[in-house]
């Protein structure tokens, strides 16, 4: 197993921060610390986005909730290309899944324990969400760790175990469409348009909110 944290280089207490929290749980991690807001230049921007009105409209319809469109800030794309940049790593270092974490989370007890759980079962998953307690969408199951989800199936990006399948299928598609909306949302929008099998923990083993947020939401 192992872990990739998507960190912002200038704030080196996050970075400090994970290195203690990883370090509880033995495995193996790595920093992607690539695409800083600063280092964001028009045309990576043009590859990798198209946030318009109807792009955002399009990615939006199914959920229950409606915001208005926004421009994603730089720092938002910065966000979402870190993601976007684990996922190539599973992928080039031909990994069966691993973590993402953003670099404001704190690992609870057991981490290991529970996704060695998790994984042993073999259930059909594309993607875990370890953190936030289920409050929707959820398609009740016996199982005592994790629970099957509906579409619209995410509203959070700083804590999941994702397949390599799935970040495959979600790097074919930002190829062909690239990215329109922040990170969480995007992630919930790919779940839906890829029909990406989604489980949640029924008992969060990542929190977050440690740090104020970095992205600079309104």
């Amino acid at each position: 197993m192992h872990l990739f944290v998507c960190h912002y280089t200038k704030l080196k207490d996050r970075k400090k921060h994970m290195e203690n929290e990883i370090k509880k749980t033995g495995l193996g991690y790595s920093f992607i610390e690539k695409f800083d807001q600063e280092d964001l230049e028009d045309d990576l921007i043009e590859k990798y986005f198209r946030n318009t009105k109807n792009e955002w409209e399009l990615r939006t319809n199914f959920l229950k909730q409606k915001n208005g469109f926004k421009n994603l800030k730089k720092s938002e794309m910065s966000l979402i290309l870190k993601h976007c940049n684990c996922y190539s790593k599973i992928i080039s270092n031909n990994l069966p899944h691993s973590v993402i974490l953003e670099d404001d989370v704190v690992i609870q007890p057991y981490f290991n324990e529970k996704l060695k759980k998790v994984i042993n079962l073999k259930k059909n998953w594309d993607i875990i969400w370890l953190g936030t307690k289920i409050n929707h969408n959820i398609i009740m199951d016996d199982d005592t760790l994790i629970q099957k989800s509906f579409h619209p199936s995410s509203h959070y990006s700083w804590a999941y175990l994702i397949s390599n399948n799935a970040a495959k299928k979600i790097l074919q598609y930002i190829d062909r469409n690239k990215f329109a909306l922040p990170i969480d949302w995007e992630l919930s929008w790919l779940a839906y348009k890829l029909n990406l099998n989604v489980y949640w923990f029924k008992d969060p083993i990542v929190n977050s909110d440690v740090f104020k947020s970095s992205i600079g939401h309104n």
